[in-house]
């Protein structure tokens, strides 16, 4: 018998114009997911404190998301933020994230990365 999904209050906020199922995995995996597909849409959910993580898609717009993650960084240094990368996205060494994630480990990994994330006690 599968194991059912563990269930946690600490909410996701997931940035992504291509929905490549994150969100389901998310949520199948015990998360609650709040999905916005644009970085305009993410200024206007996000405020500091409330989301555990916000996982920014930086496949398509890697400036874009490097961006916000230093906007959020600066507002609130604690926020955790991750990118989820493709096998071409490129990001110098100095980059914002805390993490990246490459979207090519597949879903086991993607939820395992997460979880990982979300262990870490806060800055």
């Amino acid at each position: 018998m599968d194991q059912l999904p563990l269930k946690t209050n600490k909410q996701i906020l997931l940035v992504t114009r291509v929905n490549l199922l994150h969100d389901l995995i998310l949520a199948n995996a015990g998360y609650s997911v709040i999905t916005v597909r644009s970085i305009a849409e993410a200024r206007r959910a996000w405020q500091p404190g409330r989301y555990a993580l916000v996982l920014i898609s930086a496949l398509d717009t890697t400036r874009e998301a490097e961006e916000f993650c230093e906007e959020l960084k600066s507002i609130y240094p604690p926020q955790s933020v991750a990118l989820l990368t493709g096998w071409n996205t490129f990001l110098p060494k100095d980059s914002c994230p805390d993490e990246t994630i490459s979207r090519e480990e597949g879903p086991a990994m993607f939820v395992s990365r997460v979880k990982e994330m979300l262990a870490k006690p806060s800055s």
